[in-house]
């Protein structure tokens, strides 16, 4: 759980953003076989990607409290990987996921002090709630 308090400047955002996006990658990657309308999410996923660490470079370093919430993105990353769930399983935790990224998103969007990182939270939780309804297609029509 990331508390979203620990997003103070936009480079907290972005670094946060980029660890939370990759390990999504990640798991879109390993699902490319058993879903093939996945290839759609995986794309905007890839340019949402682009896009943060497009952002990331000129940003800045993240403070000590993202560092933490990447390292706990990290950690999950680690243990939810390679355990051998079948492709439903699999599909059903990146939607939950993608569900908690964009409450988190959507939670520093309301408690933003600083404009740039509300709206670049903004942009962001749109992004992961076209993400959801993507994979709320794909889930449904086992496609």
């Amino acid at each position: 759980h990331i508390e979203p308090a620990s997003i103070r400047t936009l480079a907290d955002l972005l670094a946060v953003a980029s660890s939370a996006e990759h390990c999504l990658a990640d798991n879109l990657a390993d699902l490319a076989d058993s879903y093939p309308g996945l290839e759609k999410v995986s794309k905007a996923a890839r340019v949402m990607l682009t896009g943060i660490e497009a952002q990331l470079n000129s940003a800045g370093n993240p403070g000590e409290d993202a560092a933490r919430a990447i390292e706990s993105i990290e950690n999950y990353k680690r243990k939810t990987a390679s355990t051998g769930d079948d492709p439903d399983t699999l599909l059903k935790r990146l939607r939950a996921d993608s569900d908690r990224c964009f409450a988190f998103y959507d939670t520093v969007v309301t408690h933003a002090k600083d404009e740039a990182v509300m709206l670049a939270a903004q942009k962001l939780s749109e992004s992961v709630l076209e993400r959801i309804d993507l994979l709320r297609d794909i889930a449904n029509t086992g496609n």
